[in-house]
């Protein structure tokens, strides 16, 4: 069931006048727009939301961008001495914080035969700049032939914790 144009209308006045996360962070415009992207550019036709309103979406940029905040991805074997991993790339300062989750149930398939593995999921917090040493680290101890290894950039969150990843990694003096 389609909502009508009245309860985009009425949605549209919520999402303006409640304090959540996504009028905090985002500009809404319901209804026909005239302005022109930069440059006089047109901007594409915004997205249609309920009952066929315009809803469109920018984010804000009164955030202080963290752009050399990524996550990476890696999993190991359920087996996999993950703890022991994950404190070597924090103490090295390649890391400021992993995740590790046990118990996942992978379903792929690999050389063509489908697979059921339980895994662990790392989540590796750390910056663009360690990104290679961390992969040159991952890749070293990994014991499977194609480690997953993804990074994923951090478009935002908490201030204070952007903060505290870019201060936790780096060189470690030596003691």
């Amino acid at each position: 069931m389609k909502p009508d144009r009245e309860s985009a209308s009425l949605l549209a006045e919520v999402l303006d006048s409640e304090p959540d996360f996504a009028s905090e962070h985002c500009d809404f415009t319901v209804g026909d727009r005239e302005r022109g992207g930069p440059e006089g550019v047109p901007e594409p036709e915004s997205p249609k939301g309920y009952g066929g309103a315009d809803i469109h979406r920018t984010r804000r940029r009164h955030h202080t961008p963290h752009a050399q905040v990524v996550m990476a991805l890696t999993t190991l074997p359920g087996d996999f001495d993950s703890t022991s991993l994950a404190q070597d790339l924090v103490g090295a300062g390649l890391a400021a914080c992993v995740n590790v989750v046990p118990g996942i149930k992978s379903i792929y398939t690999w050389e063509g035969v489908p697979q059921v593995d339980q895994e662990q999921q790392l989540f590796i917090k750390t910056t663009t700049e360690q990104v290679d040493a961390l992969w040159e680290v991952i890749r070293s101890r990994h014991p499977y032939d194609v480690p997953e290894f993804l990074v994923i950039p951090v478009v935002d969150g908490s201030e204070d914790y952007l903060r505290w990843v870019e201060r936790s990694v780096g060189p470690r003096a030596e003691s």
